[in-house]
């Protein structure tokens, strides 16, 4: 970023110009090089790699003892314990997202080790007459509304029944 000084001279401040009016502080622009999207110096882009794991060091089960927070004002306790048990809810879901994104990492791994299954071309055969199986299964519909009509009793509603007169 540059600075540019002003462009025409003013006169002392705190006297009158000329014209009788005061003088206006100066006008200072500012100017920015941007360095062009190709150019070696500008920064690049963060790679796409997921963050490196948290060191050793830092163990989920380091927590500061409710202790420490005694020096602060009882209002301030509460707020903090509340965050604290946020920090808690957000680590417990975080590992479970994680374990999760494992698994399935791990899964996509053995779905692309096997070999591509070719779709088959085998037609469905059905043996049976459209219009007899069309019946079969209305039948077979009607049987199963008609018991949960009787509230699943267990007896039969035989008045529903293809067979009845």
């Amino acid at each position: 970023m540059f600075l540019s000084t002003p462009s025409r001279p003013q006169s002392a401040p705190g006297r009158p110009r000329r014209d009788g009016r005061r003088p206006q502080p100066p006008v200072l622009r500012f100017t920015c090089a941007v360095p062009p999207m190709d150019d070696p110096t500008r920064a690049s882009l963060p790679d796409s790699d997921p963050a490196p794991p948290v060191p050793e060091s830092i163990k989920p089960d380091d927590t500061l003892p409710d202790a420490d927070l005694s020096p602060l004002p009882p209002e301030y306790q509460a707020v903090v314990r509340r965050l604290q048990a946020e920090v808690d809810r957000a680590t417990t879901a975080l590992d479970r997202l994680q374990a999760e994104n494992e698994r399935l990492r791990r899964r996509v791994a053995e779905l692309e080790r096997r070999p591509a299954v070719r779709p088959d071309a085998t037609p469905l055969v059905l043996d049976d007459d459209p219009g007899a199986l069309r019946d079969r299964i209305s039948a077979f519909i009607e049987a199963i509304d008609a018991y949960l009509d009787n509230g699943a009793d267990g007896a039969p509603n035989t008045s529903s029944s293809p067979d009845s007169p």
